[in-house]
């Protein structure tokens, strides 16, 4: 999972510095499982920075992403970031919107490896959504009936 020193380590590695605007986003973003969209992103960070535009915003996460320290998700309901970015699945929810982690299975990753090894590329990141219903909706339904 992110964290704010590995975050600077990793930056300063890539020749970034740990600016006030870097530093609102990934710390909205460490440890936060929830999937937000660049909107709940770009709220967080005007209440402390409330002069920082949209374009700065998205140019910093482009720019997190390119160095591997957080995952753009485009989603169809928005775009999203992941600040876990080890090969994982997604499960998008159709009754609440949640898009929640799904772990993959240590055979399929080999699986997948191979597949793309076989075409003669290689396996960087994985982006699987999975589309159903969260375990927190099924059991709202099933309380229901």
């Amino acid at each position: 999972m992110l964290d704010m020193a590995s975050a600077k380590t990793c930056m300063t590695e890539h020749g970034m510095r740990m600016t006030p605007q870097r530093r609102e986003i990934l710390g909205f973003l460490c440890g936060n499982t929830e999937h937000p969209r660049i909107e709940d992103l770009t709220a967080h960070v005007r209440r402390t920075l409330p002069d920082i535009s949209v374009s700065t915003i998205y140019k910093n996460v482009h720019e997190l992403a390119s160095i591997g320290l957080i995952q753009e998700l485009a989603h169809h309901d928005g775009h999203r970031l992941d600040p876990r970015t080890d090969l994982h699945a997604h499960l998008h929810c159709h009754s609440c919107g949640r898009l929640m982690d799904v772990e993959l299975e240590h055979e399929t990753l080999l699986s997948l490896r191979e597949s793309v090894g076989s075409l003669g590329g290689t396996l960087q990141t994985v982006d699987v959504t999975i589309e159903g219903t969260c375990p927190s909706c099924v059991a709202r339904q099933e309380n229901r009936a």
